[in-house]
């Protein structure tokens, strides 16, 4: 009996017949070179998605700063019909989500987009 092998011992060989020593011993272990290829997969995918949505939410906080007046071509008086306070960007009373300072509300700027209907 000594010589023999156990029967739990006899089905993990017949489980495993044809792979070497080493692929077998970590079969059993449950450590199997398909598995840490995954584990680094996802982990690769997991910095990967990290540094897009970090890419992502720098500009949309970029976006929050206000452009000077100048730039902005911004003027006190309308243009064509298109006034601030017709625009989507125009915070009442005299403010606005894209230009710093103070804001006429029949003011224009190069950024006018009419409010939706």
């Amino acid at each position: 009996m000594c010589g023999a092998p156990r029967e739990r011992d006899q089905r993990r060989f017949v489980v495993f017949e044809g792979m070497d020593a080493t692929r077998s011993a970590e079969r059993l272990r449950g450590n199997t070179v398909k598995n840490d290829h995954g584990a680094r997969r996802r982990k690769v995918l997991g910095i990967g998605l990290a540094v897009i949505g970090g890419a992502i939410m720098a500009p949309a906080g970029a976006q929050t700063k206000k452009v000077p007046k100048a730039q902005a071509q911004y003027q006190d008086k309308p243009k064509g019909g298109q006034t601030c306070d017709g625009c989507a960007q125009f915070v009442a009373p005299a403010s606005c989500k894209l230009v710093e300072g103070e804001i006429a509300p029949k003011g224009w700027c190069m950024f006018f987009a009419p409010k939706p209907s």
